[in-house]
């Protein structure tokens, strides 16, 4: 395995195979980049309707978003994917700023809305009536179809 020649090319060694590129593939694999870093931050920002109805915008920090809905025993469809660094670095100032890590955990009935902010490795919960919602949150579910914080 290690150090295979190439089939399309006898003779020549696939680069591939070298243990060397083997194991930095493996390190990268069993060490994920940001696991451990201060700024690695997910969030998911979503409101259920009284049916279980999930309609929600999905961020990593790569700026990766996903806009979907979630239908009770169905799997999720996205509606929307769009790529905005920027935009999700202004929400998570936004969660900052509104202290969203102090606030407390609660458990809402449906219908509600909520907003689950992972950070290196813990997650937080933060649920609330519809209609009762913090406003400095705005911007964050005006990107969801129907929200009402």
């Amino acid at each position: 395995m290690f150090g295979s020649t190439c089939t399309r090319n006898p003779g020549r060694r696939n680069k591939l195979a070298t243990p060397r590129v083997m194991i930095a593939l493996l390190g990268a694999i069993a060490m994920p980049a940001f696991a451990d870093e201060p700024f690695a931050r997910e969030l998911d920002a979503y409101c259920v309707t009284a049916d279980g109805t999930r309609t929600g915008v999905a961020a990593s920090q790569d700026g990766a978003t996903n806009i979907y809905v979630w239908q009770p025993r169905a799997e999720p469809i996205i509606i929307r994917s769009v790529h905005s660094r920027r935009t999700v670095s202004q929400w998570h100032r936004l969660l900052d700023e509104a202290k969203l890590d102090a606030m407390p955990t609660s458990e809402v009935p449906a219908p509600y809305c909520a907003i689950e902010r992972t950070e290196r490795g813990r997650l937080h919960s933060v649920r609330w009536e519809l209609g009762a919602g913090p406003q400095s949150l705005a911007p964050i579910f005006g990107a969801i179809p129907a929200a009402k914080l």
